[in-house]
């Protein structure tokens, strides 16, 4: 009877501790907040990019100064590298971007005329030396992979040269056409990230740059009389690089 009355107590205390333990609220259990992927790409960056052009380039002679008055399709193919900065914004999944690019390419053509006639020498040389693209960028990540379409505006740098020789009557003449021209560009891409601050990314581009219409005056070094001649310049190539990003 003395255990019992000193266990009394004891158990009335566990009794009453249980009770208001089971007053209390219950604290709420929250879900893990859903995987964001498209995170990892967030922010700032910079990057460099190497690959290679397939350009396009119409030179129309309307007044047969070396030839005759056509327009002449030159193709080639060349490196491209440069660099890149940019920024984007992110929402779980999805992700919009801008992006500015600067290219240096080494594409250059020369198309002859005449080539087997002894005497002549009449040419256009054509020079694709650099690009400068402006663009947003829209796509879907997926784990560490993101997939996008790209678009925006594009201005490209040209050098033509016009040049006639003849030995018989003898003549001499040339002009040269440094421009840089608008256009738009638009393709698609992917860019991996690799780590948290490095990604490696590939794209697809199409560059359309419009068309231009220039005259010059022609001043021959033999002495005949100067004149005026028209031509116009068009232009348009695909691009294919890959490049290395670093969030900054």
């Amino acid at each position: 009877m003395k255990k019992l009355a000193i266990a009394s107590p004891i158990l009335g205390m566990l009794l009453a501790t249980a009770a208001t333990a089971a007053d209390l609220p219950i604290a709420p259990v929250f879900a893990a907040p859903p995987s964001c992927p498209a995170h990892r790409f967030q922010g700032f960056y910079a990057g460099l990019n190497v690959g290679g052009t397939a350009w396009t380039a119409n030179r129309t002679d309307q007044d047969a100064f070396v030839s005759e008055a056509a327009t002449y399709v030159q193709k080639q193919s060349g490196f491209i590298g440069g660099g890149q900065i940019g920024y984007n914004w992110s929402r779980c999944n999805s992700l919009f971007g801008g992006e500015l690019d600067g290219d240096w390419t080494n594409a250059s053509v020369t198309t002859r005329f005449l080539p087997n006639v002894p005497g002549v020498d009449a040419r256009v040389t054509s020079r694709f030396p650099g690009l400068m693209i402006g663009r947003v960028r829209s796509g879907l990540v997926l784990d560490n992979l993101m997939i996008y379409l790209t678009g925006g505006i594009a201005a490209a740098s040209f050098r033509t040269t016009y040049g006639l020789v003849t030995a018989a009557p003898p003549f001499a003449a040339s002009t040269e056409i440094s421009e840089w021209r608008w256009g738009w560009v638009t393709g698609l891409g992917t860019e991996w990230a690799w780590s948290e601050r490095i990604s490696i990314t590939s794209e697809v581009l199409y560059v359309d740059v419009r068309d231009r219409e220039h005259q010059r005056l022609i001043v021959p070094t033999t002495g005949a009389a100067p004149f005026l001649s028209n031509f116009t310049h068009g232009d348009s190539m695909w691009i294919s690089k890959w490049g290395v990003n670093f969030k900054l």
